[in-house]
């Protein structure tokens, strides 16, 4: 049988409210892992309900695997409705149709690159919290914080878009002693990026060379 879950909004005055038991914000978790693709998701999912264009779903798992299927007219995922229905009504089984949907798993593969992105999360803030920071002009983590906030709003397709520029970007540096790419916004909103490759010379010390390395980032044209 199907677990049952309550979502809505029900005091209009302390807005919308999703309630999750612990196996399914397991799968949300794990599946939208990002805190763009989370907060989406609830969000698409709150206007499709207060705008009455659900019928019903069998459990959230199955509306997650509805949600995952579809593309709207923004390039997202979306909760499209069918052609010549006015509410969308998802049934038992979708969920464990789409762990096994070959879309599913080569998109699965394709991300396996984006996790270095996390990584690189990881990293700054092992450094921000043991104070090992090189070449910071915000010390601290009240500073330093909202730097590693910008990382992290990226969504999984676009941390897999960076990560896969500034790999290829390192595997044509060649012989070159350094290259740059410039990776322009996916949407109005996102950010440019500057990714820099430089070869480490020899006989250089590690402090002359990230002065280099920064010297060279801050008065690229």
């Amino acid at each position: 049988m199907p677990r049952p879950f309550m979502i809505g909004q029900i005091d209009p005055g302390k807005g919308f409210v999703h309630v999750l038991d612990d196996t399914t914000l397991d799968v949300l978790l794990g599946t939208l892992d990002t805190v763009k693709d989370f907060v989406e998701y609830l969000s698409r999912k709150q206007r499709l309900i207060t705008a009455g264009k659900l019928g019903y779903a069998t459990s959230e798992e199955d509306l997650l695997a509805y949600y995952l299927r579809q593309f709207g007219s923004d390039g997202w995922r979306a909760f499209a409705r069918p052609k010549g229905a006015n509410v969308i009504c998802i049934d038992e089984g979708l969920w464990l149709g789409y762990q096994r949907h070959p879309q599913r798993l080569a998109r699965l593969q394709a991300d396996k690159m984006s996790y270095l992105w996390d990584g690189l999360i990881e990293r700054f803030n092992k450094h921000i919290l043991n104070d090992t920071q090189y070449e910071t002009t915000a010390p601290g983590v009240a500073q330093s914080e909202p730097f590693v906030r910008f990382l992290a709003r990226e969504h999984r397709t676009r941390r897999r878009l960076l990560t896969n520029a500034f790999v290829e970007l390192y595997e044509r540096l060649g012989t070159q002693s350094w290259k740059v790419r410039i990776i322009e916004p996916s949407s109005p909103r996102d950010p440019y990026y500057l990714f820099l490759a430089m070869r480490h010379p020899y006989g250089v010390s590690s402090q002359d060379y990230r002065q280099a390395r920064r010297h060279c980032l801050e008065e690229y044209p």
